[in-house]
């Protein structure tokens, strides 16, 4: 009986060793990303994936196990027109007013970070780093009739900053990594408001300042390839 006891418990172990022996050495080798690239998503609320920082993409490429670049790009336009057609109750004698709206805007903005790695513990590693930040938008509102009742304004905006981020990257496997992040975003911004009607009257407006933001933490996802 002690025999079979001891038979077992052999069998028992060597099990244990064969099948946790691939777990180890996968776990070893998720750690490592080096030279792979990687597409970055924000978990939303009921797991949802989103933009990550905001961008319409977002991407990683890591130098080596200690060092990576991170950028995001984001690009939002619009253009739209409408005719108007107004007839008055001719009780009124009132002329017939035919006009058009029109609408046309754009907002770019970029980002990129240098990211620095504390070594990989049980495939969690600490990362610190920031980079600059870069927007321009426009939008053009236009209104014209034939009641020579035209006007037009133009906004033109500029913003210069930097970024700045920490959080830890759980590596789960050889594709996929989860973020936990802070983030931090100091900028100045500038904006030119061009008004132009029918008298002709042009007036310009122009507005300036600093901001400072402190950013939510972000749980987001990681695919590498």
């Amino acid at each position: 009986m002690s025999r079979f006891k001891s038979f077992f418990r052999n069998i028992s172990i060597a099990s244990a060793i064969l099948f946790l022996l691939p777990l180890t050495i996968y776990a070893q080798d998720s750690t490592s990303v080096r030279g792979k690239y990687a597409l970055q998503f924000q978990i939303a609320s009921n797991f949802q994936l989103a933009s990550f920082n905001g961008a319409t993409i977002s991407g990683k490429y890591t130098l080596s196990d200690r060092n990576a670049l991170r950028a995001g790009l984001s690009i939002n336009g619009n253009s739209a027109s409408t005719d108007i057609n107004q007839n008055t109750n001719p009780i009124y004698n009132a002329p017939e007013f035919k006009g058009k709206a029109s609408n046309s805007n754009y907002a770019i903005t970029l980002l990129a970070q240098y990211l620095f790695y504390n070594p990989v513990i049980n495939d969690v590693s600490f990362y610190y780093g920031g980079g600059p930040l870069a927007g321009e938008s426009y939008d053009k509102n236009n209104n014209s009739g034939n009641n020579s009742n035209n006007n037009e304004e133009i906004t033109n905006g500029w913003t210069l900053g930097v970024t700045l981020v920490c959080g830890v990257d759980w590596f789960i496997s050889k594709r996929l990594s989860i973020s936990a992040e802070y983030g931090f975003t100091a900028s100045y911004n500038k904006t030119i408001i061009n008004s132009i009607n029918n008298v002709p009257q042009w007036n310009q407006q122009t507005s300036y300042g600093y901001q400072f933001i402190g950013n939510n933490v972000k749980l987001g996802l990681s695919v590498y390839f």
